[in-house]
């Protein structure tokens, strides 16, 4: 049975060719006949040089042998329901072959209509303070040495990469077998046993205490005085770092002398002379490298191990998220089976509510918790996020900065991932803004104390939990577009992924023990010095926009929309006046006009 009217008005542009016809006439166009053997078809317009106005659409309805049926007849011809039909209109060449709703060009990070780029790198300043101490005399000067071994100490000093930071403790015993007594601190010297290298805002801090090791799980930063803050180049034999003011001691204390640098470029590595001992007393890091995935970031990760994961998981990350654009709508990890929909996976942090949500196993749907976060617990500074789920038990758990966030019950739905996506969902959308580094996936709920273990240091096989590490990206590759896994050697690829690392003075974990220590020489003496203050810029290279450009694959023909693909990816810097700030407090100094 044929259905009955429907008529569809569409106002559209098609150009060809058809002479006889001119404005004004009415063209008809039969489609379906009596005899029709389907009900799918497609109509094609005559060719013509006129545009069409208006598309009217009419159906004849046809009742089998001219019957009506009745109440009691159901079957016998037209019924009460035989007056409708369903009809979809495809304009496979949308409009002239473009797209109608999708742009031809779409740029990370950009809203407005119009981009000014460039193709030169473009850069933001940093204004750091810097004290030069000009020494023109040595009135006097006494040397004590607590430390007379003869290692190589690699690690306080690391300028062959980006930035470095290490402590290193003396104790009040061995300081005063060295003779040194109480009292001033002028100066502090080393001996460098390689051709040494360039240690570039140098940075030279004492303080005084009562621990007598230091732990990586425990790292104080406070309370240190800074005695010297000037560029210094290290080279072969004995090298002075005279303070722009003493350091004095009390002669009883345990002293921690703490360098960090920021080389924008490498260095040559530096080799200090050390001694090795029994105890933990030196701690060092370096670059704290992480990805920045806020150009539309994105890495795949499929990791064969990941199938181990059925009714426990733990996964543990640090991230700093973006100040300047946080919170809105974002997915930091999105994981699935072989189904990208099925989302047995999913992070918000946040959500542009501020929420932080922890969606994990699916069957059907989804189990879920949340809570809303301060500003500060996703953005401005790094924090360590914790997420676990035992399905066994139904409890869920988050996990900030080692402590117990927030939790739930009864949620019972297995975990079946096999896929990771770390930056965006699986549409490609809601990318994070922010960095990430030290990703951890467990099959295990871990506990708080196991948490605890993987925030402050590198996971190895000491973790009393290895034996349930899936997977470990520590992301330190500092370079590239892979994350590599530590534990199986398995990678992840992906796009717009851009490193960062921290400053010096700015890093605050990752941090090794060792037991060698430089053998640091603690002078006491009388100098004819002058302290010159002033400041020095730092570059930081800003991250370029990505540029993809779209083009319209026409289906004409078919019964389908045309496919919107990707035809070219390029990458280009905003062209944005280059802005001065003030390393220390971020204030705003000034600005260099834009780049064309």
């Amino acid at each position: 049975m044929k259905s009955s009217l429907l008529v569809i008005f569409l106002l559209g542009f098609i150009q060809t060719a058809l002479i006889a016809q001119v404005p004004g006439d009415t063209i008809f166009v039969q489609a379906f006949d009596y005899d029709s053997g389907t009900r799918d078809t497609i109509v094609k317009f005559p060719d013509n040089d006129l545009r069409y106005e208006k598309i009217i659409m009419k159906y004849n309805m046809r009742c089998k042998d001219a019957q009506i049926s009745s109440s009691t007849e159901r079957n016998k011809g037209c019924g009460e329901w035989d007056y409708s039909c369903n009809t979809y209109i495809v304009d496979s060449t949308r409009i002239e072959k473009v797209a109608s709703t999708h742009p031809n060009y779409i740029i990370s990070n950009v809203d407005s209509d119009v981009f000014d780029y460039t193709t030169q790198q473009t850069f933001d300043f940093y204004s750091y303070p810097v004290s030069e101490v000009q020494v023109t005399e040595v009135i006097s000067e006494e040397e004590f040495i607590p430390l007379n071994g003869d290692d190589g100490d690699f690690s306080s000093l690391q300028t062959n990469q980006n930035s470095g930071r290490s402590l290193s403790l003396y104790t009040a015993q061995e300081l005063s077998d060295s003779g040194l007594t109480e009292g001033s601190i002028d100066a502090l010297k080393w001996v460098v046993v390689n051709d040494g290298g360039n240690a570039g805002f140098l940075k030279i801090s004492i303080k005084e205490t009562s621990e007598t090791e230091l732990s990586n799980q425990a790292v104080d930063l406070s309370g240190f005085t800074t005695v010297f803050d000037n560029h210094y180049i290290f080279f072969n034999g004995i090298n002075s770092t005279v303070f722009t003011s003493p350091f004095e001691w009390d002669g009883v204390s345990n002293l921690v002398v703490e360098m960090n640098f920021t080389n924008s470029t490498k260095d040559d590595p530096i080799a200090l002379l050390g001694t090795t001992g029994n105890e933990v007393r030196s701690l060092y890091s370096a670059n704290n490298y992480s990805i920045n995935l806020g150009q539309q970031g994105a890495i795949e990760i499929s990791n064969d191990s990941l199938q181990s994961i059925e009714n426990e998981i733990t996964i543990a990350f640090w991230t700093y998220g973006n100040e300047d654009i946080l919170p809105t709508n974002t997915t930091v990890l999105y994981g699935y089976d072989t189904n990208p929909g099925n989302r047995d996976l999913n992070i918000h942090l946040p959500w542009s509510n501020g929420s932080v949500f922890f969606d994990c196993g699916f069957s059907g749907g989804y189990d879920r918790i949340s809570k809303m976060a301060n500003d500060n617990d996703y953005s401005g500074k790094w924090n360590h996020w914790a997420f676990s789920k035992n399905a066994s038990t139904g409890s869920m758990k988050i996990y900030l900065n080692g402590s117990l966030w927030t939790s739930s019950t009864g949620n019972t739905k297995a975990i079946n991932l096999m896929n990771l996506i770390v930056g965006t969902d699986q549409n490609g959308n809601n990318n994070y803004k922010g960095r990430l580094n030290e990703l951890s996936v467990w099959n295990s709920e871990l506990s708080l104390q196991d948490i605890q273990l993987t925030m402050n240091t590198s996971i190895d096989s000491e973790h009393p939990a290895y034996e349930n590490l899936v997977a470990y990206y520590p992301i330190s590759e500092g370079e590239g577009f892979e994350i590599n896994d530590a534990k199986t050697g398995e990678s992840g690829t992906g796009t717009n992924v851009y490193w960062s690392y921290e400053r010096g003075d700015q890093i605050q974990r990752g941090f090794k023990e060792t037991s060698i220590r430089p053998n640091i020489h603690f002078v006491r003496g009388e100098y004819d010095k002058t302290v010159i203050e002033s400041t020095t810029l730092d570059s930081l290279a800003r991250f370029p926009n990505s540029v993809n450009k779209y083009f319209v694959q026409s289906n004409e023909g078919q019964l389908k929309h045309d496919d919107i693909l990707l035809e070219s990816t390029e990458y280009l810097f905003e062209s944005l006046d280059e802005m001065i700030f003030d390393g220390i407090t971020g204030e705003l100094l000034g600005s260099n006009p834009r780049r064309n």
